[in-house]
């Protein structure tokens, strides 16, 4: 069944390789994490080419007893899209992963700005951006006590969906737009932060360690490439059309 859903989300099979491939590697993290459970050993997220924030927040733990509490359902479901890191299992605390550093990784998840781990993990991704970049963007303190893309400033209050939604005729194409822009947008304004915009107009890129966003705006895409297919208004078809090409862009597909 999953991968027939797959395959209808999908006909051309595009997404069934990288599904697959996350899957087979969530299963086999499950049944290593759960035989380090039994044998009493200890595990260690270990960080793997292009790392997110996150991977790299959860590697800071260190090694730690493969236990109930540490080993929590037996599921290793943090692995996202394209994840490149790996579970390493130890039964001698002589042994080690070269390179592996979670005392340095934990320094660096404490001195990140925020109180929460969402802030600070967030925080991290911003100075990766930063530092991946050399022209990394500007960020401001928001009305709301958040750091901020300083472009978001000329967005705020702009009522962007509700102009783009009065410019479609079709309910379908409405609901297209609905699913692009936030409900609930951590710049407090779901009214203009879309996925587009965040990734656009800010310089960043839906990367694919970006996990379910990345997801999401491949599966928008696929909606809106459906949705073109169909005998709709040429008015609506102009919307949608700029949006696709925009989302392709977020998604690093280009045209």
């Amino acid at each position: 069944m999953s991968v027939k859903g797959t395959l209808k989300q999908s006909p051309d099979g595009k997404l069934l390789g990288d599904a697959v491939s996350r899957l087979v590697k969530q299963i086999g993290a499950d049944t290593m994490l759960k035989n380090a459970r039994r044998d009493h050993a200890e595990f260690a997220w270990i960080p793997s080419g292009d790392s997110c924030a996150y991977c790299s927040m959860i590697a800071s733990a260190g090694w730690r007893p493969a236990t109930n509490r540490t080993v929590q359902g037996d599921h290793a479901e943090h692995i996202h899209a394209n994840c490149q890191c790996e579970f390493a299992i130890r039964f001698s605390k002589d042994l080690d992963v070269a390179g592996y550093e979670p005392d340095k990784l934990r320094e660096e998840y404490n001195c990140a700005e925020g109180n929460t781990s969402r802030e600070k993990i967030n925080s991290m991704r911003r100075q990766q951006y930063a530092e991946e970049n050399d022209n990394g963007p500007d960020f401001y303190t928001g009305a709301n006590g958040k750091t901020l893309l300083a472009a978001y400033k000329e967005w705020i209050g702009d009522h962007k969906m509700k102009e783009t939604l009065e410019s479609c005729d079709l309910e379908e194409a409405r609901a297209v737009i609905r699913s692009d822009f936030r409900k609930k947008s951590f710049i407090g304004d779901g009214d203009t932060a879309s996925i587009r915009r965040f990734e656009i107009e800010t310089g960043l890129k839906c990367g694919r360690n970006g996990g379910d966003h990345y997801q999401k705006v491949k599966d928008l895409i696929r909606q809106i490439e459906r949705t073109l297919l169909k005998d709709i208004p040429e008015r609506d078809k102009l919307v949608l059309r700029e949006r696709l090409q925009k989302l392709r862009e977020a998604s690093g597909d280009g045209v």
